[in-house]
This record gives structure tokens, C-alpha cells and sequence, in this order.
């Protein structure tokens, strides 16, 4: 029998990271296995988790939602879980945010440990490549930053984009799969899986095609054709790949046809119930697997994260 679901979530008012910066009283860091066993049920319940292993092989995932939903915050766990229970390594590439903010963000949810897991001196597996800052300081950080004191310790990699659109968009490309691969290359342990990738947003990415022109409108065989290259670019190297996109409130993508190229796609994304808005996830796709379209609620929370648990009704 279906349990209701009481839990009542408030849409943010602009952005899931904007809502979530609230200064906390600082924790100690959890290890490895304090984090194992917290993490344990963010997934849901064991159908939904039967359907998520397939997502841990070679694969490209499009999480598609409005803004608020979620989508950077479920791609941002989703890399750490991976790291912390499988050690994969994770790459974070931002084309809206700058790794200040990414940061500032994700650092307050207390199990996460961010800035370990992109500690050098600590073997962290986990990169930030930053597209959006234009003059990135040469050594030191802010003051406001004072958990990493010199950018030369941390996995933070610097993109000027508009340098490489003056070349080609393939150009943008293959310098951000050069990058991808060096950082998944240090690590010699064997695995299937030789990083999980998430590029935020699909949506953005797929806006620089204009190259300086925001009226021009991507048509539908360029989108594809763009999301194959990435596909098949990085599916072949062990690479998988989270693509958050815009999309409205009944989940279609901004260009209307990224998730016909992915493998699987993720849909987040929130519905009001008595006047209150709830959030939800749902598997609308994922290629040789068994899974069902239900809604599962959605809860983010300082002290645990994200988690995905009981269905809605």
C-alpha cells in the first residue's frame, strides 16, 4: 500500500543554491564510513535503486527541470556518492556559476566535505572546471573563502570561453575533454567507470553555438547533432555524463529534443498540492533497464542533503 507523502517542500524563490547559503554553525567533517551510513537510503527504495545502477555504467543523463528543482544539487551528490562509496572520480563543469559560488554552495550541506574532496595534498578526486570567471586569481582566495587558502592545493581548473568561441565550438570541446581525461588519468586504479561528468547546464552549453548571437535560435539538427559529439566522445573513454537542462513545468527540455539523445533522462521538478508545492523526481527514460515513472519525493536538507524517498500520490 502507498504511503501519502506529508513532507511539504517551499519552491525557492530563484535558485535550489541561492536558498541553501544560510550560514550554519560549522561541523566537523564525517568520514568515509559515517558517510556510507548516512547516505545509505538517499536513493529510495529498491526499485528505484535497481534502476540507478544502470546509470553507473557508460552512459549520458539528461536531469531536466525548471530552476529550483534541484538539478545541480542532485548532479553535485551524485559525483560525491560515486567518490565516496566507489571512488570515481568526479569533474564539475560550470557554465552558469563561478566556482566561488559553486563552492560557497556546496559547502553548506554538512556531510559533503567539498573542499577535502578537492584537496590535492588529500588526494581528492573531485574537480571544479570554471567557464564563467574571466580574470581568476592567481594564488589566494577571498577571505570569505577561508577553507582553501591557495588555489594551487585544490582540483580548480579555469576555461576562458571567449577566447576558445573566437576558434570553434569543437575547440571549446575538446579542450574541456583534454582536461576531463588528465584529471580521470591520475588515478591508476583499475575501474569500469573512469569518471562521472556533469556539465551545468546542457542548456547553457547549447546557447554558445550562437557564438555572441542571443537571437539566433539552434536548430533542431545542430542541438542533436552537438549532444551526439559529447555522447560519443566521452561514452567510448569510460566517461558518464549528467546534463542538467532547463525545461518548463511539465519537464520538456529548452530545445525540446536533448533527451532524445540520452540515455536515460531524470526529470525534477515540483507540483502544487492545497496550495503548496512539493518536489519531485522521476525516471522518464533509461535504455535497458526496468523502471517505473512514478514520482518520488524530494527532500534537501543541510544536515543530510538530497534524498529521494517515498512515492507521491
Amino acid at each position: 500500500m502507498v504511503k501519502k507523502v506529508k513532507e511539504i517542500i517551499e519552491i525557492p524563490q530563484d535558485s535550489e543554491e541561492k536558498q541553501l547559503t544560510e550560514k550554519n554553525t560549522p561541523k566537523k567533517h564525517i568520514t568515509d564510513e559515517e558517510y556510507r551510513n548516512l547516505r545509505k537510503a538517499w536513493l529510495g527504495n529498491a526499485e528505484f535503486q535497481d534502476a540507478i545502477k544502470e546509470v553507473m555504467q557508460k552512459t549520458t543523463v539528461l536531469v531536466a527541470g525548471p530552476a529550483g528543482s534541484g538539478k545541480s544539487l542532485f548532479c553535485m551528490q551524485y559525483l560525491i556518492d560515486r567518490i565516496r562509496f566507489d571512488n570515481v572520480p568526479g569533474v564539475y563543469i560550470s557554465f552558469e556559476e563561478s566556482w566561488t559560488n559553486l563552492i560557497k554552495d556546496f559547502k553548506s550541506f554538512d556531510p559533503w566535505n567539498v573542499c577535502d574532496l578537492l584537496n590535492k595534498e588529500k588526494k581528492g578526486r573531485l574537480l571544479i572546471i570554471d567557464t564563467v570567471t574571466k580574470n581568476p586569481p592567481a594564488k589566494d582566495l577571498e577571505e570569505s573563502n577561508e577553507d582553501i587558502k591557495s588555489l594551487s592545493k585544490y582540483n580548480i581548473e579555469f576555461i576562458n570561453i571567449d577566447t576558445i568561441k573566437t576558434e570553434s565550438f569543437d575547440s571549446l570541446m575538446t579542450t574541456i575533454q583534454s582536461a576531463v581525461l588528465r584529471f580521470a588519468n591520475k588515478f591508476e586504479d583499475e575501474r569500469e567507470v573512469k569518471a562521472n561528468v556533469v556539465i551545468d547546464s546542457i542548456t547553457a552549453l547549447l546557447s554558445l553555438e550562437a557564438l555572441g548571437d542571443e537571437n539566433k535560435v539552434l536548430p533542431e539538427t545542430r542541438v542533436r547533432k552537438t549532444m551526439l559529439m559529447i555522447k560519443n566522445n566521452f561514452e567510448p573513454q569510460g566517461l558518464v555524463t549528467f546534463f542538467p537542462a532547463e525545461a518548463d513545468k511539465e519537464g520538456t527540455p529548452k530545445f525540446k529534443n536533448e533527451d532524445f539523445i540520452a540515455r536515460g533522462v531524470f526529470e525534477m521538478n515540483y507540483e502544487e498540492k492545497s496550495g503548496e508545492y512539493i518536489k519531485f523526481f522521476r525516471i522518464k527514460k533509461l535504455r535497458g533497464a526496468k523502471f517505473s515513472t512514478k514520482k518520488y519525493l524530494v527532500t534537501i536538507e543541510k544536515e543530510t542533503g538530497l534524498t529521494i524517498s517515498g512515492e507521491l500520490i
